[in-house]
């Protein structure tokens, strides 16, 4: 039988993202918001960002550090993109 493991967005980031605008991403949460808010609204079909939600819930859901680095670097790969780093 699988163990559940509980849902945890306030896990932290090993370091913080910093945007360019000085916004600062330090939580799962954090990207959370980010990744599916106004910023992203007009992007319908985007396979790095789709991604790194992906990866987002996943570390939220299971932990550990390489989960969230691995998140983190996927984030930062597509807000590159997006001209917000």
């Amino acid at each position: 039988m699988a163990q559940y493991h509980p849902v945890n967005y306030s896990r932290r980031f090993v370091r913080p993202i910093t945007l360019a605008d000085g916004t600062r991403l330090v939580t799962l949460k954090d990207a959370a918001d980010l990744l599916t808010g106004e910023r992203f609204v007009g992007v319908t079909k985007w396979a790095a960002l789709e991604h790194a939600i992906k990866l987002v819930l996943e570390a939220g859901e299971h932990g550990g550090r390489h989960r969230l680095k691995v998140a983190a670097d996927q984030i930062e790969i597509v807000l590159r993109v997006r001209g917000l780093l």
